[in-house]
């Protein structure tokens, strides 16, 4: 029987790669309740990790509610060619209602396009949610980079993502965060909310915030 990769997302969290044929792994996942798992061939060990850190991020929906009195970090990108900007938005909803909310644009000086945007909001709500010293949040975002540089799945390359990363690592003793993936333009209200909020610069003229 042919060898492969076996990525493993167990029900407590925990997660594995093992790699042989489905006989001798088979024993120590199959049947198991909670267990995901998923075969690549053997030399595909990147696309293993990259499944279960896609798992690792749980996914929001128009239908998954919020948790009571949870504070939700709704964070977005955008990017004018024309203005040769990215455009970044954040808004923080506890219960139903907005309790905070920035926007602003960035120079597109790192060729980056709208990923600047993107990690800047996330930036800049954790930094006000830590200023408000809130113990907790959700960061909820469509582009995956915001999680998994943060959580070491993707290692940073880019001057952006390497800033980022260490932002984010300056930021995280401070405050609990638990990362969301949503997708964007898929009608939920808050995400939406946060994109209108990327594209409010191009009427301040691209004044940067």
């Amino acid at each position: 029987m042919k060898r492969k990769l076996y990525a493993v997302k167990y029900r407590n969290g925990r997660s594995k790669i093992y790699a042989g044929t489905w006989d001798e792994v088979r024993e120590d996942i199959d049947g198991k309740k909670g267990v995901a798992y998923k075969g690549f061939a053997i030399t595909d060990h990147h696309e293993a990790e990259e499944w279960l850190a896609r798992k690792a991020v749980p996914y929001r929906t128009k239908k998954t509610p919020h948790e009571k009195n949870k504070v939700y970090l709704y964070v977005d990108g955008s990017f004018s060619g024309k203005l040769q900007r990215a455009g970044w938005g954040w808004v923080a909803v506890q219960d139903g209602r907005v309790i905070g909310e920035d926007y602003g644009s960035l120079p597109n000086t790192s060729g980056s396009r709208n990923i600047i945007g993107e990690v800047n909001a996330a930036t800049q709500a954790l930094i006000w949610a830590v200023n408000n010293k809130l113990k907790e949040v959700i960061l909820v975002h469509d582009y995956f980079g915001i999680s998994m540089w943060a959580l070491g799945y993707w290692k940073p390359r880019k001057p952006v993502a390497v800033e980022y990363k260490n932002r984010y690592d300056e930021l995280s003793p401070y405050i609990d965060v638990h990362f969301e993936k949503v997708n964007g333009h898929c009608g939920i209200k808050w995400n939406d909310y946060a994109d209108e909020l990327t594209r409010r610069y191009m009427g301040d003229r691209g004044d940067e915030r």
